[in-house]
């Protein structure tokens, strides 16, 4: 697999206001492309990924942001018939829930 599935794609928020396009201060917000994930400060560009399932996806992304550069690997996963987006971080350990923007 070389690229996010395509049921990962779009805009997920943490809070509803981050999916509000006039909002310059969307914190929560992250964009997943096909060899990208894009957050307020940051930016994530795909290395490797590998599909453990049609609804998860763990991947590592060499990431810039802030004037700074680092790696990070996580596992995307899909709940609530797709309208969740759960992000799991290694390496410090942290999970995150965003909700399909419109």
């Amino acid at each position: 697999m070389t690229a996010i599935p395509t049921a990962f794609l779009g805009r997920w928020g943490m809070v509803p206001n981050d999916c509000d396009t006039s909002r310059s201060d969307t914190k929560g917000l992250v964009t997943v492309s096909p060899d990208a994930l894009k957050f307020y400060e940051s930016m994530g560009k795909l290395e490797t990924i590998e599909a453990i399932s049609p609804t998860e996806v763990k991947a590592t992304f060499a990431f810039t942001g802030e004037g700074q550069s680092w790696t990070k690997t996580m596992t995307l996963s899909l709940a609530e018939a797709g309208t969740v987006l759960v992000r799991t971080e290694q390496d410090p350990a942290a999970t995150f829930r965003h909700t399909k923007c419109d």
